[in-house]
């Protein structure tokens, strides 16, 4: 729910952003869908992972979510910034767009895995 809800908030800024409260609205359900799969993500590694392989499973999750923040940072910055006129003081709009749809597409295939998991049996 919460990958689903961050495809969504990432497609509505990249396609839908001519007013001031669609950007409000947008980074609002992009908020909900962090905060739900990020949530999400840390019980999914423990429950997916053998008993004696939790702590080394946690740990590269928090690796791979601070790896792939710092790779997603540049990468935008690289497009926003590819996007600016020579001599301008701000980027071009397109440049966002093109940002927000390369995040979009980036959290459909983090979506996509999330679709083949089975249910787990609870550890007693």
């Amino acid at each position: 729910m919460g990958i689903g809800f961050l495809v969504l908030a990432l497609t509505l800024l990249a396609a839908v952003h001519g007013a001031p409260w669609t950007l409000y609205a947008w980074m609002t359900f992009m908020g909900v869908g962090l905060a739900f799969a990020f949530a999400a993500l840390g019980t999914l590694v423990i429950d997916y992972s053998a008993p004696g392989e939790t702590g080394v499973a946690s740990g590269m999750n928090t690796i791979m979510r601070t790896v792939g923040a710092a790779l997603g940072a540049q990468v935008a910055a690289a497009v926003i910034g590819a996007n600016t006129a020579a001599g301008a003081p701000l980027p071009l709009e397109r440049g966002f767009t093109i940002a927000f749809a390369i995040s979009a597409c980036g959290a459909l295939v983090a979506l996509a895995p999330t679709l083949l998991l089975g249910r787990v049996r609870v550890r007693t």
